[in-house]
């Protein structure tokens, strides 16, 4: 697929593409057990779509669009999503592994990562207003000048936020994870 493709309301099942996609419109449309290894996205807009179960690793996204897309079970790694152009509405990653991506300068609000693993990534200078971690567990994830106000962590864990150059107004943490809000200050608590 290289010049102008659309799709509307179509399932891909089982993809293994090696492809480059350019200038190709995505709507409503589903992509079951794909591998999207090393793929690139190029001037590609996704509108309404779904991945379940897909391996999307390294894939280029330079001037992709998403608007209103959602990621359940998926593997995600070493995607740089800050090459995106746009992300337009909300983008939804449920019980995913994320893995090295980058979201750094990125709004991103009332976005969903629920029940994600997340290891090695960054939310470096994001808007996360109202987005949803509950359930998330990290690994040397870093939130820095971040917003995360009114986010929502509830029963997440592994988190480092500094709460002194970060956002958290009105965010929710849940104990006892709550308590590694308190670490940069190099406080003892007994």
């Amino acid at each position: 697929m290289n010049s102008s493709n659309e799709y509307y309301n179509q399932t891909f099942n089982q993809l293994a593409s090696e492809f480059t996609y350019k200038y190709c419109n995505f709507e409503d449309c589903n992509f079951i057990n794909c591998n999207f290894n090393e793929v690139s996205f190029e001037g590609t807009f996704f509108s309404d779509c779904s991945f379940a179960e897909c391996s999307i690793s390294l894939v280029n996204t330079v001037n992709t669009r998403f608007s209103n897309i959602s990621f359940k079970s998926c593997k995600i790694s070493g995607v740089d999503f800050t090459k995106v152009n746009t992300f337009l509405l909300k983008i939804n990653f449920n019980e995913c592994l994320l893995s090295y991506c980058s979201f750094s300068g990125l709004k991103m609000n009332q976005s969903v990562f629920t029940s994600c693993k997340f290891q090695s990534c960054d939310f470096i200078d994001s808007s996360l207003v109202s987005a949803d971690f509950s359930n998330s567990q990290f690994t040397e994830t870093i939130f820095e000048n971040t917003d995360l106000s009114k986010a929502d962590f509830q029963y997440a864990s592994g988190y480092s936020i500094d709460p002194r150059n970060n956002k958290i107004k009105k965010a929710v943490f849940s104990m006892p994870d709550a308590l590694r809000l308190l670490e940069p200050l190099d406080i003892i608590i007994k």
